[in-house]
């Protein structure tokens, strides 16, 4: 049944729509958040990544900021950091604490942590400190000690004398080589860490980028030109990649659009096109983003790159509709009829590959894949339901625009044989140069020119333990399994040190709070306690002063304490409790891990170790993602790429529903392909995390122009009248989706950028390919009208 609305009815309905979808909307792009975790772009069941989720989630605070100070003079950076740490604690309205050495006048803090980390020591290693300090060995032990006072790092950060006990003697054999280092800064001095807790933990990027523009004033102008300033920890990435993908988001869809609408004005030469086609666009990019919203709720750094694709695709069914629009001579509802056969399998293919990158493993592209399928959905309705509408209403067809260019003549005679030569110059790399490289670096999934990131590898290489060091992560659900897992871990690392696979391992299981290890070591501190007035007589017997006696008065304070009121989980003063947190992480969920580090043996490759560690426990830091994403795209590429070949073929099978024609479009999307490999061969551009998928999803996306022209010449044309008709629309079709690739070149990933560049390249094979040298063919396997009598749709445009 059909209604027919009068005026107010049909201004009425047009509200209640533009409500709806105002409505749909608002409520979808409010539900979008920035999602800033880099880990979120690694691959889900690589360990390797699981390690890094585990490490951030856990060890890296959400209100800490870390000033990372660098410079070529040690005294310089001395005093620079000085400088620094009280510009920022004067800051008291922007900052809640400041730590940047373990210093004289924190010997409290200490105190609180040496004794709360002894009472979670074995049993043994708590007896055999101990017996060090009996009556009959205490004065032997203090000699040992007058001998050695710089074997301690607490000595060597300020506390030097503090600890003629030797209370942090059993904590440094638990931390291994790890003990021997310091989080405050370099063994030369150049390299320190100002750790700045900021007074709130806020959750807008906007305003956290405030805070750290405050912070780096501060710090820049307390350090003084000789000594660089950066910023990193978990605000530095959540304003700085939240500020770079929002930038791009805009920055890359503005531009595509504004250069398609130029780029389809120079072929067409109508103005009033252009405010439709954009305001098509900006309604289905809009729409889009609400139901990003809604299914996702986050924009990774990968997926802001759906604006520009989304757009550069989109516009393609635009053109092909208002190229069919002017050969109907202006009746929208013939063109529609022309176009919308082709417009779905270009809807088809170009989903399907985008869908089919989900498989890969890779949530960003996941993500990118999904939302590009439904705005090419949702772009097809767009511009099938609504452009037809607006063009009969606002852009009449002139008597000069129903033809199209001219398939004949000399010019595409001379266009065919430079298309031969190009694709076969770029091809021709294969047999010069080889298959592009793999470069497995992990710069490829991560946002370039990043700060915080750069500063994370800078601090690692600083502070780390070299190039064979890694940090081990034992991540539990609750506290009473992360002791079983540290035992599972040491258990199995012994038996890997025994094998020459690991060099060394600390696992600190002396700073992990268990209940019933704390009862029977305080029981034993409190004989201690009680030893008080014979350990500080002999200490000053042995020619100690009163300051020396400060640690050692401190812990013995804690444990009485504690021996009253019961030891606590984690250490109640704010100092100590800084402390702890560097190794231990005990959230309000239940959650909790531990930190260690394991040292790879000679010639280990990291794989090695990942497969003999137990269930939750993994490795981080280093260069682990270097060392595994090879491997890890190695294996996946084979089986991705027999996906997408498999996606594109059956779709082009049924669009064609004729072999010859199939075995056509395969021939020359077999040579685009190969003379893609070629230029990226050419041009030294690598295969990565991103490039990867790209190879093939630019080849999906590219068959479509190869569809529009089969179904054209099936419909009766011959192969010059399609092309003919069909070369301006292709031509913009092919730029627009270049300049929607293109634009990603400027992102914040390198990744998505190179991921761009490969296909735009891709494309504008596919289009010369297409568009220059299928039709040649085409007219001699077809000879003539041949092609009338294959089975398809007649008539259809598209």
């Amino acid at each position: 049944m059909v209604f027919r609305f009068a005026g107010v009815q049909r201004v009425l309905l047009v509200c209640v729509l533009v409500l709806v979808l105002g409505g749909y909307c608002a409520v979808g792009i409010s539900r979008i958040r920035f999602d800033v975790d880099v880990t979120k772009l690694l691959p889900e069941d690589l360990p390797e990544a699981a390690g890094a989720r585990v490490f951030m989630e856990h060890f890296l605070k959400r209100s800490q900021v870390l000033v990372l100070l660098e410079g070529t003079s040690a005294e310089a950076v001395e005093a620079a950091t000085e400088r620094v740490a009280g510009a920022l604690e004067a800051k008291r309205e922007l900052v809640e604490r400041v730590v940047w050495r373990r210093a004289d006048d924190e010997v409290g803090a200490w105190a609180e942590f040496v004794a709360w980390s002894l009472l979670n020591q074995p049993e043994a290693s708590m007896r055999a400190w101990m017996e060090g300090l009996s009556e009959a060995r205490l004065a032997g032990t203090l000699g040992v000690y007058l001998e050695g006072l710089a074997t301690s790092p607490f000595m060597a950060d300020g506390l030097a004398g503090y600890d003629p006990l030797g209370l942090t003697g059993p904590l440094m054999k638990e931390m291994g080589g790890a003990g021997e280092r310091s989080e405050f800064g370099s063994a030369d001095g150049l390299f320190r860490v100002v750790y700045v807790d900021l007074k709130e933990a806020l959750s807008d990027y906007r305003e956290v980028a405030k805070q750290l523009g405050e912070v780096r004033e501060l710090a820049t102008a307390a350090a003084g030109g000789e000594v660089a300033v950066r910023l990193t920890g978990e605000p530095a990435f959540l304003a700085e990649i939240s500020q770079s993908m929002e930038s791009d988001m805009k920055g890359s869809a503005l531009s595509t659009l504004v250069l398609t609408t130029l780029l389809v004005w120079v072929v067409f030469r109508r103005v009033r096109l252009l405010p439709l086609l954009a305001l098509c666009l900006g309604l289905i990019f809009v729409l889009t983003l609400a139901t990003c919203g809604l299914i996702m709720g986050s924009i990774t750094a990968l997926t802001v790159g759906f604006a520009s694709i989304l757009i550069g695709l989109s516009a393609d069914y635009g053109v092909l509709l208002y190229e069919a629009y002017r050969v109907a001579g202006g009746d929208a509802r013939e063109a529609v009829r022309q176009v919308r056969g082709g417009i779905f399998w270009a809807i088809a293919t170009t989903a399907a590959v985008f869908l089919a990158l989900m498989p890969l493993g890779f949530p960003g592209l996941s993500d990118l894949g999904l939302l590009v399928a439904v705005g090419v959905g949702i772009g097809g309705v767009v511009m099938v339901g609504v452009l037809p509408w607006l063009l009969g209403r606002w852009v009449p067809v002139r008597g000069n625009e129903v033809k199209g260019w001219s398939g004949l003549g000399r010019g595409w005679q001379v266009g065919c044989g430079v298309g031969v030569v190009v694709l076969v110059g770029c091809a021709a790399g294969l047999g010069v140069r080889g298959l592009p490289k793999v470069d497995a670096a992990s710069g490829s999934i991560r946002p370039r020119g990043s700060e915080a990131y750069e500063g994370v590898e800078r601090l690692e290489a600083k502070l780390g333990g070299g190039a064979r060091a890694l940090s081990v992560v034992m991540a539990a659900d609750g506290e009473g399994a992360m002791v079983g897992r540290i035992a599972e871990a040491r258990r199995v690392l012994e038996g890997l040190k025994a094998a020459g696979v690991v060099a060394g391992f600390a696992l600190p299981e002396g700073f992990w709070p268990e209940a019933g290890r704390q009862g029977v070591n305080l029981g034993l501190a409190g004989e201690m306690v009680r030893a008080a007035g014979r350990l500080r007589a002999g200490v000053m017997e042995a020619g100690f002063t009163e300051e020396a006696w400060g640690l050692a008065e401190g812990v013995l304070g804690c444990w009485e304490r504690w021996g009253r009121e019961g030891a606590p989980g984690l250490p109640e003063g704010a100092g100590a409790r800084w402390l702890v947190e560097r190794v231990v992480s005990v959230r309000e969920d239940g959650g909790c891990a531990l930190l260690g580090e394991v040292r790879l043996g000679k010639g280990v490759e990291i794989g090695e170790v990942t497969r003999a560690l137990p269930e939750g426990c993994y490795l981080a830091g280093g260069d682990v993602m270097t060392r595994t994403l090879d491997r890890y795209l190695a294996k996946g590429f084979t089986g991705i790429s027999v996906l997408f070949a498999v996606i594109t073929l059956v779709l082009l099978a049924f669009a064609f529903r004729a072999w010859r024609p199939f075995v056509l479009v395969v021939l020359c999307l077999g040579v685009s392909y190969a003379a893609l490999l070629g230029l990226m061969a050419w041009l030294d551009l690598r295969w990565h995390a991103f490039t990867l998928p790209a190879l093939l999803l630019s080849l999906g996306t590219g068959s479509d122009y190869f569809i529009h022209l089969i179904l054209r010449m099936k419909g009766g044309a011959s192969a010059a009248e399609a092309r003919g008709e069909l070369g301006p629309a292709l031509v913009v079709c092919a730029g627009s989706s270049m300049l929607g690739f293109g634009s990603l070149v400027t992102a914040s990933s390198s990744g998505l950028a190179s991921m761009g560049v490969v296909c735009a390249a891709a494309l504008g094979l596919n289009l010369v390919a297409a568009l220059l040298v299928m039709p040649w063919l085409w007219e001699r396997w077809f000879s003539g009208n041949a092609a009338a009598g294959l089975p398809g749709a007649r008539g259809t445009l598209g």
